[in-house]
């Protein structure tokens, strides 16, 4: 089966949209690229997943969920408890088909 790796974006931007409610307006163009950046990392993770080690994919993937988060804490609209739920909207959404990624969610 061939993933569509544009939708799964998609979807990683509506899940975070969808988390943040009002809120989205104020990250609408500083978001968005660390989504995309971070749903590559997942493509990446999920097309050499029988190549990385656990540790790997955890760095990986860490690194640009964090990068996610932090331009989310950067705006004064959304607390801390709203970024963390944005950040898990989107990665439960890229491990649904990034299956290695469930355990960083």
């Amino acid at each position: 089966m061939i993933t569509n790796w544009n939708t799964i974006l998609d979807d990683a931007t509506r899940a975070a949209r969808a988390s943040l409610a009002d809120a989205w307006d104020a990250v609408a163009d500083s978001a968005p690229p660390h989504i995309a950046e971070l749903t590559a990392a997942a493509q990446y993770i999920a097309e050499h997943e029988q190549e990385l080690t656990g540790d790997e994919v955890q760095l990986l993937a860490s690194q640009y969920r964090d990068a996610l988060r932090n331009v989310l804490l950067a705006e004064p609209a959304i607390g801390a408890a709203a970024a963390h739920n944005a950040v898990a909207a989107v990665m439960r959404s890229l491990a649904s088909v990034a299956p290695a990624l469930v355990r960083l969610v």
